[in-house]
C-alpha cells in the first residue's frame, strides 16, 4: 500500500468520527432510552404481583403468565414481596387467548396457527389508588399443526409460554417507560 492510499483511508475514517460524536450527543441529550430502562412509577421499590385472573378456557395459563411476570421483575432487580409489605400491587387479567389459522394445506386442514393473548394490568399503590393501567396488552405466537393431536398440543403449549413471556416483558417495559 502506498502512502497516498493509506493517507486517504485514514482521512476517510477521521471524517466519520464527528458523525459518531454528534449521534451520541443527540441520543444522550434528548433523553432517549431503550424500552424498560426507566424506573417504576412514583418511586416504587417493592411490588406484589397477584396471580393472574384467567378469563379464558386455557387451562393453567394464569400460573404460566404469573411466573413469567415475576421472573421479568426479578430479572430487573425489582423486589417482589407480600401484599402487606409492598409499595404497590399489580393485578392482571388474561382477557382472551384467540387462535387463528395462519396457513392451510387445503380448505379444511390447517398447517399453522397463531395464538394471541390479550391481558389487562392495573398497578395500585398501598392506599389502593391506581397508578398505572393498560387494558390492551397483546402478543402472539405461531405454532405448527401436526398430524397427531399430541404434537399440535405440545406446539400450542409452547406458543402459550412464548406469549406469556412476551406479555411479561411488555408489561415491565410499559410500566418503566419514562417520557
Amino acid at each position: 500500500m502506498n502512502m497516498k492510499s493509506y493517507y486517504t483511508k485514514s482521512l476517510g475514517i477521521l471524517n466519520l468520527i464527528p458523525g459518531f460524536i454528534i449521534t451520541a450527543l443527540l441520543l444522550t441529550s434528548c433523553g432517549y432510552r431503550f424500552a424498560g430502562q426507566g424506573n417504576l412509577p412514583k418511586d416504587i421499590k417493592s411490588i406484589h404481583i397477584e396471580i393472574f385472573k384467567n378469563n379464558t378456557a386455557e387451562i393453567a395459563a394464569e400460573h404460566i403468565f404469573t411466573n413469567d411476570l415475576i421472573s421479568e421483575f426479578n430479572k430487573h432487580g425489582i423486589q417482589i414481596t407480600s401484599k402487606e409489605k409492598a409499595d404497590a400491587v399489580l393485578t392482571c387479567v388474561i382477557n382472551s387467548m384467540r387462535i387463528d389459522t395462519v396457513s392451510r394445506r387445503d380448505s379444511i386442514t390447517s398447517l399453522e396457527r397463531r395464538i394471541t393473548g390479550v391481558v389487562s394490568a392495573n398497578l395500585k399503590d398501598s392506599s389502593g389508588n391506581t397508578i398505572w393501567m393498560d387494558s390492551n396488552i397483546d402478543e402472539n405466537e405461531t405454532y405448527n399443526v401436526m398430524t397427531e393431536k399430541t404434537g399440535t398440543d405440545y406446539g400450542k403449549k409452547n406458543a402459550v409460554r412464548s406469549v406469556a413471556k412476551k406479555i411479561a416483558e411488555e408489561i415491565y417495559n410499559r410500566l418503566t417507560q419514562e417520557f
